[in-house]
């Protein structure tokens, strides 16, 4: 959704150092927690994040 692109492009503008950054967010129209991770690509990033979020107890949908 375009509210999503706006809330990760300021980031990403206003951010001040290189990667990784991790965004947190409620998501009050659907009643969820949006995530935004912004890395370099590496091998297991995806496997990693996911275990890290399931760590923490959330569903990943």
């Amino acid at each position: 959704a375009v509210d999503e692109i706006v809330w990760q492009g300021k980031a990403l503008l206003n951010k001040k150092a290189s990667p990784p950054m991790v965004l947190v967010r409620k998501d009050s129209l659907r009643g969820g927690t949006e995530i935004f991770i912004y890395s370099k690509i590496f091998d297991g990033l995806f496997a990693i994040s996911t275990s890290v979020i399931d760590q923490l107890g959330f569903t990943i949908m």
